[in-house]
């Protein structure tokens, strides 16, 4: 027997002919965006002028070659056509991976809406001749973004100033068409000297009270020998700080005239404090938050007075909102203490109920659904039911092209309930009762059985229908 011996050059080239006869796979194509759109518009669409575009709440979904979508990931880069200094409409352009959507926005010119005179000028009281000085006077002016800011006022803006009429002069800052007042006097003398004839009925304060000026009496004395009660307001009045204890002296400032009267501040004591109205919420379910709203807590201090002192969620201990039961939580405020009592517990819903059905329960072809006067009752662990809010999104088997009987389902959390309506092509006219209840006499105090009872609905179109009815759509 003969032996036939193949080199290792033949054995290669034999395995490469070999491979090369084999199917190649074809690589798969890779995953490319088709297109883009805009699934959610910003939350924001319209803006004044300055403004900087915000993408809140856009979301862009992109298609794919291989029938996927996703959210796109979008930031300022993306989007094109915004301009913060052009009124009116604006289409903006987003663009990812060269696919594009638009949405619109609109930018609203930035407008004065009104201004107000935050500072008198430091001058306000002229003797005749003299020249308006608008030194000091502060026009804070009000704009349609939510802004403010200081105008600037010339004299031509400011009108009712006559230097050669004496006494009180209401002077007009006009700005756009925008209107402001504030008023000078006019004398007809020098003020040498100013006085505190009067001192204010109030002298005695509390840490943290603003300056009342009522009852104060400053007297003028003029160069020509006559006096006048001056006008003075909280910003000729120099020296008080409502934080400070212990006796101030204020002093009185006009035309750099000066006088002065004390006036003493000090803190009063709280000696207790008493829960006189709880929260509005005292109910809660594991895992919410304290809420102290309407909590009123009442202080009594050392100088017989009392107020209504407002504690901080940091200042009530004692709540655990993952603990089941009756708590009771203790307010403390300087050292003083007064509680109160929550309960918490868990409550999940078992079942709903349809206690009222909607006002509107016939519809004509093509009409929307209308839920107006439906009511769903939920019903929970606990024993207790409260009324649901319920949307349109929760209510399915509503079809307006489809005529007849149709039982529509709300779902509240997984839990179903039931009721129906009618879609005819033609509205209804009118009911008749043609058979009457099987039962028509009643001991007081049943229940209405409507059994038997048959009713009659003739419609637009001449047509008429044996209606379903429920106890609820028969009343009196």
């Amino acid at each position: 027997m003969k032996t036939t011996l193949f080199s290792k050059s033949t054995i290669i080239s034999l395995f490469v002919v070999i491979l090369a006869g084999c199917p190649k796979e074809s690589p798969p194509e890779p995953l490319t965006l088709q297109s883009a759109t805009v699934t959610t518009p910003p939350t924001k669409t319209v803006y004044i002028q300055g403004e900087a575009l915000d993408l809140t709440g856009l979301v862009i979904t992109g298609s794919y070659n291989d029938g996927s979508t996703k959210q796109e990931f979008v930031t300022l880069t993306n989007v094109s056509g915004y301009n913060t200094n052009v009124t009116g409409d604006q289409i903006l352009t987003v663009t990812v991976d060269g696919k594009s959507a638009i949405f619109t926005v609109r930018v609203d010119a930035l407008a004065l809406v009104s201004i107000a005179v935050t500072a008198p000028p430091i001058k306000t009281v002229y003797v005749q001749g003299e020249d308006l000085d608008l030194n000091g006077l502060v026009v804070t002016g009000s704009y349609n973004n939510g802004s403010t800011q200081v105008e600037t006022v010339s004299a031509a803006e400011v009108s009712g100033y006559d230097a050669e009429t004496e006494g009180v002069h209401t002077l007009t800052v006009t700005i756009h068409e925008k209107t402001a007042t504030f008023t000078v006097r006019v004398n007809a003398a020098v003020l040498d000297a100013i006085a505190v004839s009067t001192p204010p009925i109030k002298t005695v304060y509390f840490t943290g009270e603003p300056l009342d000026l009522s009852g104060l009496v400053v007297t003028g004395s003029y160069n020509d020998g006559s006096t006048q009660v001056e006008t003075v307001s909280d910003l000729q009045v120099l020296g008080y700080d409502a934080d400070i204890e212990g006796p101030q002296t204020l002093t009185v400032r006009i035309n750099d005239k000066s006088a002065t009267f004390t006036v003493t501040v000090h803190a009063p004591v709280l000696l207790s404090i008493a829960v006189s109205t709880l929260p509005t919420k005292t109910v809660y379910v594991t895992g919410e938050a304290l809420d102290l709203s309407g909590l009123v807590v009442i202080g009594s201090y050392n100088d017989g007075s009392t107020q209504v002192e407002t504690p901080s969620v940091a200042e009530v201990s004692g709540y655990d909102a993952d603990t089941e039961g009756s708590q009771t939580l203790t307010i403390t405020i300087n050292e003083t203490t007064a509680t109160f009592t929550v309960k918490v517990h868990t409550v999940a819903l078992t079942a709903i109920a349809v206690t009222a059905p909607p006002t509107k329960t016939i519809y004509i072809t093509g009409e929307t659904l209308d839920l107006s006067g439906l009511v769903i009752t939920g019903s929970y662990n606990d024993g207790s039911t409260q009324t649901e809010t319920l949307s349109i999104a929760q209510v399915s088997g509503y079809h307006a092209e489809t005529e007849g009987l149709q039982t529509l389902t709300v779902k509240i959390n997984d839990k179903p309930a039931t009721f129906t309506v009618r879609v005819h092509t033609a509205a209804l006219a009118s009911i008749a009762v043609t058979t009457l209840p099987t039962k028509t006499i009643y001991v007081t105090g049943e229940p209405l059985d409507i059994r038997g009872l048959v009713v009659t609905g003739s419609y637009q179109d001449g047509s008429t229908q044996m209606e379903t009815l429920i106890r609820a759509q028969i009343c009196g």
